[in-house]
């Protein structure tokens, strides 16, 4: 799940009031420093859902249509590509990694960025940050036509762990599987960073006295969806909607005609 930290002080509370925000936050500092209104890094299908969603689009759905060409999913990139070709997404968009957006935020070069919650311990580090403590989490708002139609749609992913037919160590394998998949065992992993897989999780005290966001990511992940269903070659679909969907928001494509070709390409790989 990929929320989006504002830098408002009332959050916005639509789609169209966060655009406006990003673009009212991008602007050069006394300094000459520039600063990006949003910021996000390009080869995550759930960075750019993060923002499709607002406006109920996806690239599939959990039954494995593709939608990615219909009016949501192309709308969500017009939007992006908009904001791109304006500046209001940084010139490097398509290079930017997760190491330099770390960087930018805690410098106050990106005004709000689409990343993990667990993200914001590092955002607001006092040894790093220039802002600890101010940097928020947000989950997105719904367009305003949409406001009380349709529910917002936080981003998960997720590993599986599975035991080959022909594994040797079977019962060693599965007591793993069980131990990481106890409550402790997701607690803990959860204190370490990683998002817990149970919602009850947010709810241990152990884990809430460490965690400050844990009742804003536990309503996110609530009512969180997957970003692409699972199949054979869903990993060559990513990359397909990840170079369409790039086509189209850095203005090499139109975005309805990068999300048609991205539907050719990945049709076939449904079987």
């Amino acid at each position: 799940m990929s929320p989006v930290r504002g830098a408002r002080r009332r959050p916005a509370k639509t789609f169209e009031e966060l655009v406006e925000a990003a673009r009212k936050l991008t602007f050069k500092r006394d300094d000459g420093t520039q600063v990006y209104g949003l910021a996000f890094t390009p080869v995550f299908a759930s960075n750019f859902l993060t923002i499709a969603r607002c406006l109920d689009g996806d690239y599939m759905t959990e039954d494995r249509k593709i939608v990615a060409a219909e009016a949501p999913m192309v709308e969500a990139l017009t939007v992006l590509a908009s904001l791109y070709k304006d500046g209001v997404l940084p010139r490097n968009t398509a290079t930017l990694n997760n190491e330099e957006l770390t960087t930018w935020m805690q410098q106050g070069r990106a005004a709000m960025s689409i990343q993990p919650f667990a993200r914001l311990a590092s955002y607001n580090d006092p040894q790093k940050s220039r802002y600890p403590g101010k940097l928020k989490p947000l989950v997105p708002p719904m367009a305003e036509a949409l406001a009380g139609k349709a529910s917002y749609a936080p981003t998960v992913e997720f590993w599986s762990l599975v035991i080959p037919a022909n594994s040797r160590n079977q019962r060693a394998a599965w007591d793993f599987i069980r131990h990481l998949s106890s409550p402790a065992a997701t607690t803990q992993m959860a204190l370490n960073g990683n998002g817990p897989v149970r919602i009850k999780t947010y709810a241990d005290p152990a884990f809430g006295k460490s965690y400050p966001y844990a009742a804003v990511e536990a309503e996110a992940v609530a009512a969180s969806r997957i970003h692409l269903p699972a199949f054979d070659e869903q990993a060559r679909a990513h990359d397909i909607f990840i170079e369409e969907t790039q086509a189209a928001v850095f203005g090499m494509k139109t975005p309805q005609d990068a999300m048609a070709d991205a539907v050719k390409r990945v049709a076939p790989l449904l079987g």
